[in-house]
């Protein structure tokens, strides 16, 4: 989601709010567990807030957006920033630690002073993927913290945690958002849009939306006229594997929502089935299955829609 957007959602989601405004007025605690569901605002919550702590000259909650910090940041370039990826989370050879492992963070970062500002921030994205011997050797860092170093990890539960690493931090839970905040933060979109979002504010981008639009369109098509049902097949497998500001996953994800609703409405319950088929096994993420599951679907489409009666 664009970033321009933070300031209208801080202002919808008091919790949020509150918690960003006490922590860029006081000191950021040494570590801060975000816990909850993902793609609810914590990747844009803490950004925001560790952009604001890098930043050399930040003014009332807001970083400048002008100095040095706060363009190495704009640009993915910051050397006081490490974010660890979204994978197993390995202690690292004892002499020469691969990137990424955390004798390497030790031996190689942590012993060393910020390059560019005051502090530097370590963020874990799945901190429920750090192997137990990791998190041991991590908790006798978090034991003796320096502070010149802040913690972030990022846990979709607190039992993925042991209790002495959640006991040396600052929990802040999150949750997927409530239909009636939803309708509050996009007032402008149609309930339908807001209802396949499902709470995940992350997904919402105007192209994703514009996108949902063209679907719809298609799909209304689609269930009026075999040709338009051929036409939809045409263009969605097109679309699919030659755009690629979409991944492949990601639109017929959506694509299988939208046409859930038409048919709903429609009460078309019999194809509803055949699109749960779709959806549980297109999440299996089995290599090369998409073109057996598109063809099979539109197969159940034009055989129930056009020629089974």
């Amino acid at each position: 989601m664009d970033l321009s957007n933070i300031d209208f959602l801080l202002n919808n989601l008091v919790l949020i709010k509150s918690f960003y405004e006490f922590y860029s007025t006081h000191c950021f605690p040494n570590l801060m567990i975000l816990s909850g569901p993902n793609k609810t605002l914590k990747k844009i919550f803490i950004f925001r807030l560790i952009k604001y702590h890098l930043c050399l000259n930040p003014n009332h909650f807001e970083p400048c957006n002008q100095c040095k910090s706060c363009i190495l940041l704009d640009t993915n370039e910051h050397p006081d920033l490490i974010v660890f990826p979204e994978d197993t989370i390995k202690i690292g050879d004892a002499k020469e630690p691969e990137i990424y492992t955390i004798r390497w963070l030790q031996k190689e970062k942590l012993i060393f002073r910020p390059m560019v500002s005051p502090f530097r921030f370590v963020i874990f994205l799945s901190s429920e993927l750090l192997e137990n011997e990791s998190e041991v050797a991590l908790l006798k860092t978090l034991e003796e913290p320096k502070n010149n170093t802040k913690f972030v990890f990022f846990t979709t539960s607190l039992e993925f945690l042991r209790e002495t690493v959640v006991s040396r931090g600052v929990v802040i839970p999150f949750s997927y958002f409530s239909y009636a905040q939803m309708k509050k933060i996009l007032s402008n979109k149609e309930e339908d849009f807001i209802e396949i979002l499902g709470g995940n504010i992350d997904n919402y981008q105007e192209s994703y939306y514009e996108l949902f639009k063209e679907l719809q369109l298609k799909i209304n098509l689609a269930l009026q006229h075999p040709m338009e049902l051929l036409n939809l097949e045409k263009w969605s497998i097109n679309f699919s594997l030659n755009n690629k500001s979409v991944e492949e996953n990601t639109f017929w994800e959506l694509f299988c929502m939208v046409l859930l609703q038409k048919l709903k409405q429609k009460k078309l319950y019999i194809l509803m089935d055949f699109i749960f088929d779709f959806l549980i096994k297109l999440r299996t993420d089995q290599h090369g299955i998409i073109p057996y599951l598109v063809s099979n679907l539109f197969f159940q489409l034009h055989y129930h829609l056009y020629f089974k009666s």
